[in-house]
C-alpha cells in the first residue's frame, strides 16, 4: 500500500504536466521562476482563472509577491484569459 505522501507528489507531478490551452503548467512555470525561485515554489495549478502556486516559506512568499504583476503579464502572453496568480505557504 502506498503511503499518502507518495499519492500526493504522484498527484502533484501528474498536476504539472497538465495543459491549459496547449500549455503545459510546468511550460509556465519555468518562463515566470528563476531556477533558484522554482528549487522553493511548485505550480499547484489553474483554478479558473487564477493561478496557484505553493511556496516552502514565508521569505519566498514575499519575495515571489513581489514579483507577482511581472510574472501575471509573462503569463497572460501564452494564456491571456489568467488573471491573476496566488501563492500559498506548502511543502514543495
Amino acid at each position: 500500500m502506498d503511503n499518502i505522501k507518495d499519492i500526493i507528489q504522484d498527484l502533484v507531478k501528474g498536476i504539472n504536466i497538465q495543459k491549459k490551452d496547449g500549455v503545459s503548467f510546468e511550460f509556465i512555470l519555468n518562463k515566470i521562476l528563476t531556477e533558484k525561485e522554482r528549487k522553493h515554489a511548485v505550480m499547484l495549478g489553474i483554478n479558473g482563472k487564477t493561478v496557484t502556486i505553493i511556496v516552502d516559506s514565508s521569505l519566498w512568499l514575499y519575495h515571489l509577491n513581489m514579483k507577482k504583476k511581472k510574472m501575471l503579464t509573462i503569463v497572460q502572453q501564452h494564456v491571456p484569459e489568467i488573471d491573476n496568480i496566488k501563492f500559498k505557504i506548502g511543502k514543495v
